[in-house]
């Protein structure tokens, strides 16, 4: 009891918040999705960030520019790197690259936060077609992507806007481990 007053009051004071709530949507081919023109906020170690997606839920600067006509498209597909987790969209990996290509090459923010190879490639099939990019990049991230593609793309669902684990994830990797 004292555990939940505690939770309580720390979220009724705001200590305590859910960065990025209602970002996320289901989509059962690919799996959580950004929500399409969400606007939200984000601090992580004292840095405030500002979330925005465009029509297609892909992370977008707040203040972007058109791409020049007849710009090249790249498309690059990741996890919270890719994303830029807690940084501003141009200080991303993506951000950074769109300012040394320049405008005559339109570089898509592709990073799902709990995304694996398996989703990128679920959402590439599903969504590639209409993006046409020229160029994909799959951004690799050995930290938790063999755990990701181990566990499956259903691993994380979204509930309340808000990405969750599947609590099975744990069995369903030692499984696959253990053949």
């Amino acid at each position: 009891m004292f555990l939940l007053a505690f939770e309580v009051l720390l979220r009724v004071l705001g200590w305590q918040s859910a960065p990025l709530e209602g970002l996320f949507r289901n989509d059962p081919a690919v799996g959580p999705r950004h929500v399409a023109g969400y606007r939200g906020t984000m601090t992580v170690e004292g840095q405030r960030a500002v979330i925005v997606t465009d029509s297609r839920g892909l992370r977008v600067a707040p203040h972007a520019s058109a791409p020049a006509p007849g710009a090249r498209r790249i498309l690059v597909l990741g996890d919270s790197f890719v994303f830029g987790w807690g940084v501003a969209a141009e200080e991303s990996l993506v951000g950074r690259l769109q300012q040394a290509l320049g405008p005559s090459v339109e570089v898509l923010n592709g990073g799902h936060n709990g995304w694996g190879p398996d989703n990128e490639a679920l959402f590439l099939e599903k969504e590639g077609p209409s993006l046409r990019p020229e160029l994909v990049l799959a951004v690799v991230y050995v930290g938790n992507d063999l755990w990701n593609v181990l566990t499956g793309p259903d691993r994380a669902f979204e509930s309340g806007g808000m990405l969750n684990a599947r609590p099975d994830v744990p069995q369903r990797w030692n499984r696959a481990r253990n053949g």
